[in-house]
């Protein structure tokens, strides 16, 4: 009998639970929750339209005695039209979020709407435990609006954020958004592929106004095949998240704004897409068009893909993927600029003016061409023009070409000008091809600062006596290079470098044929490279055919010359060193180092076949530079390669002071 009192009585205090009642002291005080009130609040801030789901936030608020903690979906609580006396349920419509927590105490709620619920206005009241609420919440579902209808709607409103839905594939007129304040959210309802508005008259789709703010998600923008703007004009903030596809329009007259997106704001690509877009004619920038000092493009993820700057037959056409110009600011930090197309410059970004600035952190620039197939050609991947800026701290230049078979230069990078500047501070330069100058790299004028990463596997494919610099050619200007790698290109001369100007090396490694797997290769019987084969190569200059190429250098006895000594303590221990100096015509030369206050003799020897190498087992050189005399009678440009072994300790281009 004990045990079946202790089965009854615990049935019996788990019964006065369900009835909110408790046991022991409860049980004597004999207490229950009891409802007395119920008052709603709150209107409808967001459109409902029939055949897609929603949802409204309300509030509640109940009181009564002993309230405690519950959950409004529980089914004590329901929601509907009130009839006869009663609440309701409409089908497609319930609480489907919210909590009392206290009495008398306000509390959110929300309340969701099915797809299958008829367009009308509903007036709804909450039963909370039997008690009916004192008033009423109307919800309105309407028929689903054009894109066009509200976007018109918002003209009364205040500045705020406001979300407007794309239903259905739509055919529209431009638009501007000049609304200061306002952050228009305009997402596609359509699950697939998204939601596509396109452009049924010339113009762009929407110019968004300074101080407005519009966020694409999950809908395609589409053009024209024959229009006189580009997609989408942006002087306030665009920005691009997943789904998001600006896409097919060729801009067939004039050329100032691009194809895709002219950018005068701040615009954001964030998974987003912007393909298939063509800059016709003499056009610039098909993809992205980023223009003035106040633009800034920050790309984080995404694909900025199959643009093209250019018809076929154009003459002068620029920055396939993207265009920067005038101070403009490009952040890359992922995503892809790929497989995009310019007719003779910068296949997928270009960058001119001063102080315009491209930061690469991540992402990859790939793939992208040069497709002229006569006239000049220069920057496969990246074209710098004047006074721009390209810092890389990360992510790769990859893949790109030039098809042109004439004068094709710089496969990954070309950089143009005096006050063009870049600086490598990680990532790779690889893969990338040319047929005439610079596989990975061409440095026509300006400076290359390498501080780490790799150019690697970049090719120059012509056999020309002219043909050279599989990683790196620098025709005039300054490449320093204190780290990283260069290893693996292949070219006719300079597999790995070819300079013509001015190349110092402080740190890193430039591989010669000792690199294995690594080395630079000569192609096709090239055999200049001297002491380090396919490493680098400084081309000895004559007079009379080559004097417009870059400096020739006419002395007489005691000329002096600097020569970087680096990544080694000492050239000493009795491991072999040379210095091979060519293009010289007399019979004899002497080197001769200052160190200590006077002039030591690093070695003499008989110029044969226009060359003479010193050869030193032991000097007192440390790392840095160091003023030396080539003491001579005749005249003679050279080559300077400084050797350790069959490692390179230094490589420098030895310049006349």
């Amino acid at each position: 009998m004990k045990k079946i009192g202790i089965k009854v009585m615990a049935l019996l205090c788990t019964l006065s639970i369900l009835a909110f009642t408790g046991c022991g002291e409860s049980e004597k005080n004999n207490s229950k929750m009891e409802v007395k009130g119920v008052t709603l609040a709150g209107t409808q801030d967001v459109g409902l339209y029939s055949g897609y789901a929603g949802s409204v936030t309300y509030f509640i608020t109940v009181t009564g005695n002993n309230i405690v903690p519950f959950d409004l979906t529980g089914g004590n609580v329901i929601i509907g039209e009130l009839n006869d006396g009663a609440v309701k349920i409409v089908d497609g419509i319930s609480i489907s979020k919210g909590t009392v927590s206290a009495f008398d105490e306000e509390a959110e709620f929300t309340v969701s709407v099915t797809g299958e619920v008829p367009a009308k206005e509903y007036e709804l009241y909450v039963s909370v435990y039997g008690v009916i609420s004192s008033n009423k919440v109307t919800l309105t579902v309407e028929e689903p609006k054009t894109i066009t209808e509200q976007l018109d709607d918002l003209a009364g409103k205040a500045p705020g954020e406001y979300t407007v839905f794309v239903y259905e594939d739509e055919l529209i007129t431009p638009k501007t958004l000049d609304h200061s304040g306002f952050t228009i959210t305009m997402k596609g309802m359509l699950s697939n592929s998204g939601s596509a508005l396109t452009l049924g008259e010339n113009g762009a789709i929407f110019t968004i106004r300074s101080g407005t703010t519009l966020i694409l998600e999950n809908i395609t923008l589409e053009g024209k095949s024959s229009n006189d703007s580009a997609l989408i004009i942006n002087y306030g903030d665009l920005v691009m998240n997943e789904g998001a596809v600006i896409c097919n329009n060729t801009r067939t007259s004039g050329y100032l704004g691009g194809a895709g997106v002219y950018n005068l704001g701040r615009a954001s690509l964030n998974g987003g897409q912007i393909i298939n877009n063509n800059a016709d004619g003499v056009g610039e920038g098909g993809g992205v068009y980023n223009a003035g000092s106040s633009a800034v493009f920050t790309m984080n993820s995404g694909k900025i893909s199959g643009n093209r700057a250019g018809g076929l037959e154009s003459s002068n056409a620029i920055g396939g993927g993207v265009k920067i110009e005038n101070g403009a600011k490009f952040n890359m930090k992922g995503g892809e600029i790929s497989g995009n197309a310019a007719v003779t410059h910068g296949g997928g970004v270009y960058l001119w003016g001063n102080n315009s600035e491209f930061r690469m952190e991540g992402g990859s620039i790939s793939g992208n061409s040069i497709t002229t197939a006569s006239s000049t050609s220069q920057g496969g991947g990246v074209y710098l023009g004047t006074g721009s800026i390209f810092k890389m701290y990360g992510g790769s230049i990859s893949g790109n070409k030039i098809l042109s078979t004439y004068n094709a230069l710089g496969g990954g990078v070309y950089i143009f000008h005096a006050y063009s500047e870049f600086e490598m501070h990680g990532g790779n330069i690889s893969g990338n091809s040319t047929l005439t100058n610079g596989g990975g790299v061409y440095l026509s004028a300006g400076s290359f600062k390498m501080f780490n990463g790799t150019i690697s596997d970049n090719e120059v494919t012509g056999t020309s006596v002219l043909d050279g610099g599989g990683g790196f050619y620098n025709n005039n200007g300054e490449f320093t290079m204190s780290g990283g790698v260069i290893s693996g290109n292949k070219a006719y001369r300079g597999a790995g470098v070819y300079d013509l100007r001015d190349f110092r090396i402080s740190g890193g490694i430039v591989y010669g044929d000792n690199g294995g797997i690594l080395r630079n290769i000569l192609i096709n019987g090239g055999t200049e490279g001297s002491a380090i084969s396919g490493a680098a190569y400084v081309r000895p200059l004559n007079p009379s055919t080559h004097a417009s190429l870059g400096p020739t250098v006419e002395t007489v006895r005691n000329s002096s010359i600097t020569l970087e000594v680096v990544n080694a303590e000492r050239v000493n221990g009795g491991e072999a060193a040379g210095l091979t100096i060519t293009g010289l015509i007399g019979s004899t030369a002497s080197l001769k180092v200052l160190y200590g206050g006077k002039y030591l003799e690093l070695g003499s020897g008989a110029v044969t076949g226009g060359s003479v190498t010193f050869n030193f087992t032991e000097t007192p050189l440390a790392a840095g530079s160091w003023l030396m005399i080539l003491d001579t009678d005749v005249s003679y440009t050279f080559e300077g390669v400084l050797a350790k072994g069959d490692n390179i300790i230094s490589f420098s281009s030895i310049i006349a002071q």
